[in-house]
């Protein structure tokens, strides 16, 4: 057993000691897709969807993950290019995927789940990068389930700009601040 699957193990033993299941609902969208309201609607149903959330309901942790896995590539949203394919996601860098299950097996129960006490053992996340970094989490995951939500990419540019206008407006001067749309 390799190292990374013992901890994987690991892992997925402490998610059942807080009451979550080892399948949790992966939401899949880029930015601007809808993916806010159906992590409310999901919430809703019932869904945990997680502690030390975001304002658009993504879980601190996972960005965080997600941010340094771009990092390790020299990868943004400008230059995905960089990133390796699902596939190769999946099968390759065990190195990565090592550190990002050490990293879980330290902080994820904490920064998820905090002291919340669970009623369910349905759970799941969202966080536009994992459209991306799919194939990595679903090694983490093999049972998760995947919500994917495709929008027209030319609409999402267009709603990011939109947004951008709005924000601009609301507060202007601050243009040299803001390093990024997204």
């Amino acid at each position: 057993m390799s190292k990374f699957e013992r901890l994987r193990e690991c892992f997925h033993e402490s998610l059942t000691s807080v009451g979550l299941s080892q399948s949790p609902v992966i939401v899949l969208s880029m930015h601007r897709s809808g993916s806010t309201m159906l992590a409310k609607i999901l919430r809703s149903a019932g869904i945990f969807m997680g502690m030390r959330l975001s304002g658009n309901l993504e879980p601190r942790i996972l960005q965080d993950t997600n941010r340094q896995i771009f990092d390790y590539f020299g990868a943004s949203w400008l230059d995905a290019h960089l990133l390796p394919n699902q596939q190769d996601f999946n099968l390759g860098f065990n190195g990565l995927a090592t550190s990002v299950i050490e990293r879980f097996n330290e902080d994820f129960i904490h920064s998820f789940v905090g002291k919340n006490k669970l009623t369910s053992s349905d759970w799941g996340f969202k966080e536009p990068r994992m459209s991306i970094t799919a194939g990595l989490f679903l090694r983490i995951f093999p049972d998760a389930r995947a919500i994917h939500i495709i929008r027209n990419p030319l609409n999402v540019a267009l709603s990011i700009v939109a947004r951008e206008k709005k924000i601009r407006r609301k507060y202007p001067g601050n243009e040299k601040d803001r390093k990024s749309v997204v």
